[in-house]
């Protein structure tokens, strides 16, 4: 799920507050577990990226990750609420 302009969400800790995120993966589970309980073959759910990457074809304005990356602060990272702890 790419979203431009996601350091709005930025709260006082630092940390985006991306629940919108958070609710479009939460759907698409109860999705993918609806389908399973149908018979569907389901291998598993891989998410696009772990940290924020970009894509030419939006001229690299969505951020994607469940990691921030400031390329204006030399690539620094800080977790999103979407990650979770994954990364701790």
């Amino acid at each position: 799920m790419g979203v431009e302009g996601e350091e709005k969400f930025r709260d006082e800790d630092g940390i985006i507050q991306d629940d919108y995120r958070i609710e479009f993966i939460s759907d698409h589970l109860k999705w993918l577990h609806k389908a399973l309980e149908e018979g569907a073959n389901v291998k598993g759910y891989h998410l696009w990226t772990f940290m924020d990457n970009w894509s030419w074809t939006n001229a690299y304005k969505n951020r994607y990750g469940f990691v921030s990356v400031n390329l204006a602060k030399d690539g620094e990272r800080t977790v999103k609420k979407s990650d979770g702890g994954l990364s701790r």
